[in-house]
């Protein structure tokens, strides 16, 4: 019996061991540095949020800006923000390694922080699969970037604004059927020059690196990429492999995001001293999926919320 739950616990330790379980580890593993340590939100603070809230409750930097998250967001915007200095670092580009690393609420959140500061900014929904930029930013979805680069729509016509100062949205509009054809044309890059004359900054919301070709495609058009790592989510080999082929097609990469922090009470709370939090374990899934597990499960989600309908 003592033998056994041994083997057990030896077993769930050696592949908890294969995630990354502190952001130091991430550090030492990639050289890279951490431009921002995202805490989970709190349900009891969500739930002070009004429910007729235009944009998404996780759009916490526009509905709890005091809050410790918003705070976390104000630190990645820093970090960009002082990168770019003296120099054209505009058109930023947020994905991650696989799904489920809280990407996309990371993007709309770093976008609005910008917008807060002043800064003209303009999200840019570049997952034609999953779009979910329209729904976390409660904007209409009828036109967009997809109908702009096959050329049914002036650009004009696809930004919308919101009730955020210097904060506009393109989101996915029409769902095409060729979504990595319409990335990888040169439409696309001729919309992000376009935007990038008009707006300060310009954040992509693009898929994970490992599931789809179309982030890498998207990479050496921007200027810098933000990848976001969660917690316990991964094991390490899906940074490894994320951060090599964005390396492989010369991409800026800026920093990494770390997702899934749970803060505790103690003070200075943003800066770089790890002991002022504990990571959050029980999320853990100690199965793991593989590389093809994470796209199955990617395409399904993208299966169900295409519902509505798919153009050509």
């Amino acid at each position: 019996g003592g033998a056994l739950i041994g083997l057990v616990l030896g077993y769930i330790v050696e592949v908890a061991d294969r995630s990354f379980r502190r952001p130091d580890e991430i550090v030492r593993e990639f050289g890279l540095p951490i431009v921002g340590h995202i805490p989970y939100m709190q349900e009891q603070k969500l739930r002070k949020i009004p429910k007729d809230v235009t944009m998404d409750k996780t759009v916490i930097a526009m509905h709890l800006p005091r809050s410790r998250p918003s705070e976390a967001y104000r630190t990645v915007r820093t970090a960009v923000c002082f990168s770019a200095v003296g120099s054209q670092h505009r058109v930023i580009q947020v994905t991650s390694p696989a799904a489920g690393d809280g990407k996309s609420t990371l993007t709309a959140n770093f976008a609005v922080s910008l917008a807060q500061s002043g800064k003209s900014t303009i999200l840019v929904e570049s997952d034609f699969r999953r779009p979910k930029v329209h729904k976390l930013m409660g904007v209409n979805n009828d036109t967009g970037v997809v109908n702009v680069l096959r050329g049914d729509a002036e650009i004009s016509d696809a930004i919308q604004t919101t009730e955020l100062e210097n904060f506009d949205v393109m989101p996915c509009g029409s769902r095409p059927k060729n979504p990595s054809e319409l990335i990888t044309g040169p439409e696309y890059e001729h919309l992000l020059e376009a935007l990038r004359e008009k707006y300060e900054y310009v954040i992509i919301d693009s898929p994970p690196v490992l599931v789809v070709t179309d982030p890498c495609s998207v990479a050496p058009r921007t200027d810098g990429v933000l990848l976001c790592i969660r917690l316990g989510r991964h094991t390490r080999e899906f940074g490894r492999r994320a951060l090599e082929q964005l390396r492989d097609v010369g991409a800026n990469i800026t920093g990494l995001v770390v997702n899934g922090v749970e803060e505790t009470d103690a003070y200075g709370y943003g800066n770089y001293s790890y002991s002022d939090y504990r990571y959050r374990y029980k999320d853990y899934n100690y199965g793991y999926e593989s590389y093809q597990e994470s796209g199955e499960a990617y395409f399904a989600e993208s299966e169900e919320e295409s519902s509505a309908g798919v153009s050509s």
